[in-house]
């Protein structure tokens, strides 16, 4: 999948905020190593909606359980699993 296909931002309280890609993150995870452990991404590339990896942009936390109020639909690009 083609990172033109997939939303690269979040927006929270009208602002908008670059999504962390694979790699980004601040814990090691393998990333240099290996793809994604949930979606298969590779390193560099935005991980996949549902990713128990990505990190929120805001918070820190994982995304598909932090808090944070997303102003819109936060991605809209189905889950699949490479």
């Amino acid at each position: 999948m083609s990172d033109d296909s997939i939303q690269s931002f979040v927006s929270v309280g009208g602002n908008k905020f670059n999504r962390v890609r694979y790699g980004e993150e601040q814990d090691d995870w393998g990333a240099n190593r290996q793809t994604c452990h949930d979606c298969g991404v590779r390193k560099g590339e935005l991980h996949i909606f549902g990713c128990d990896v990505e990190r929120c942009p805001v918070c820190g936390g994982q995304v598909v359980y932090c808090e944070c109020k997303f102003d819109d639909e936060l991605i809209t690009e189905k889950r699949t699993k490479i």
